[in-house]
């Protein structure tokens, strides 16, 4: 038996250096028609291209500042009623708890360090509270400073929609 082992690897020996004495080429061979075609186009030239001009120095003497409260209190598109418009602005979120007890409880803590509208509700399994109407992300991250420093560190801004009646009666 030991001499049929011996025999058995000595013929694998013989046979995988056999195999690797052989060189195969895993690319097929190509013609020279195939070897031709291949080559590479080096003929182009990219400053052959015609690329246009820009006159920018006419318009750049006639840029002014633009207003921008004015600009945005343009684009809201109002109902007929008058009350009740909704608008997509800002709040800031400053809290997103599953325990509805929590939520009123920082409502109503809101309500009183804040001269801002407090909102809660409820986006399932959430509940969240959320401060202010801003038609500008600018005016949000203002108030959203001022919730950082009165105890609120993980509040964020967040995109909502906002109510214009309560925008109407800062003016």
């Amino acid at each position: 038996m030991k001499v049929f082992i011996r025999i058995a690897i000595l013929l694998l020996s013989f046979l995988f250096l056999w195999c690797s004495a052989q060189q195969t080429s895993l690319q097929p061979a190509m013609d020279e028609t195939q070897s031709k075609t291949n080559k590479y186009d080096e003929s182009f030239d990219p400053m052959t291209l015609e690329d246009y001009d820009l006159d920018v120095s006419s318009s750049q003497n006639k840029l002014e500042p633009a207003n921008i409260n004015s600009l945005l209190k343009n684009n809201i598109i109002s109902d007929s009623s008058g009350a009740n418009q909704t608008v997509m602005g800002f709040r800031v979120q400053i809290a997103s708890t599953r325990d509805e007890q929590e939520a009123r409880i920082i409502k109503r803590n809101a309500i009183l360090l804040f001269q801002e509208n407090v909102y809660m509700s409820f986006d399932d399994p959430y509940y969240k509270v959320r401060v202010g109407d801003f038609i500008s992300r600018y005016d949000a991250n203002r108030v959203h400073e001022k919730v950082i420093e009165k105890g609120f560190p993980d509040s964020w801004v967040v995109r909502s929609e906002i109510k214009l009646n309560s925008l109407d009666n800062e003016d």
